[in-house]
């Protein structure tokens, strides 16, 4: 008997399917809901793809900036920041946090209670979401924005 023999036959079984844009890194996985007479196949991003993207980015981003000084990755919540480690002397760099999926006001509420430096944010949002929201939440509370960077 294998594994899967064993699920549910309600409950949606997954199994890895090759997409089309598989050769880019972008692993897509295929929902099966059995009912006694439906069968329904649903492609879709595998969740965790942009999550995956994210941790990757801060660790390769925090290996460069530890040169001279070690630069640490840590999660706050959903947000990630990229800091200095403790030093003995000097100053400290900038604080550097990464957020997504949430809105300008949450971002801002986490990043004032756990800063300990000056710091910038950067706000990710998907291709299919529209950034106009998030940009005039962080212009309603005071922040300078670069400009955007759609095509």
């Amino acid at each position: 008997m294998l594994p899967t023999d064993r699920l549910h036959p309600n409950k949606p079984q997954w199994r890895k399917v090759n997409g089309g844009v598989a050769n880019f890194g972008i692993r897509f996985y295929e929902a099966d809901m059995a009912n006694e007479q439906d069968h329904v196949s649903i492609l879709f991003p595998a969740p965790s793809v942009i999550h995956h993207a994210i941790n990757v980015f801060v660790h390769g981003f925090c290996f460069i900036r530890s040169a001279t000084h070690p630069y640490l990755a840590e999660q706050v919540g959903p947000l990630w920041v990229m800091r200095d480690a403790p030093r003995r002397r000097g100053s400290y760099r900038n604080e550097e946090w990464v957020a997504y999926g949430l809105m300008a006001e949450e971002i801002d509420r986490i990043v004032r209670k756990h800063a300990q430096n000056r710091y910038t944010i950067s706000a990710i949002c998907s291709l299919d979401d529209p950034q106009e929201p998030l940009r005039a939440g962080f212009k309603a509370l005071g922040y300078r924005l670069g400009p955007p960077n759609r095509s």
